[in-house]
């Protein structure tokens, strides 16, 4: 079963889920890409890529998005894991 494993972290300012979008501060363990992608308040701003040695020697791939909601900033970093 080679179905790839992904770690992602979100930095998600107070400003950008208090001012610029609510619902981004209750999304608990829903998946941010289903929120990101339904609605048109999200503008990527960057993407950047890079791979990376993990512990057991294994080369993983990274990409870090910045977005705007409104006019505030936030990030999401992802790491894609073999299994």
């Amino acid at each position: 079963d080679d179905k790839p494993v992904v770690y992602a972290r979100s930095i998600i300012p107070l400003l950008a889920s208090s001012k610029g979008y609510s619902s981004l501060g209750k999304i608990g363990n829903k998946p941010l890409g289903d929120l990101i992608f339904q609605s048109k308040l999200f503008i990527k701003t960057d993407r950047f890529f890079a791979k990376f040695k993990a512990s057991n020697g294994e080369i993983v791939w990274g990409r870090k998005t910045y977005y705007l909601i409104k006019e505030y900033p936030f990030s999401i970093m992802e790491v894609f894991l073999a299994t």
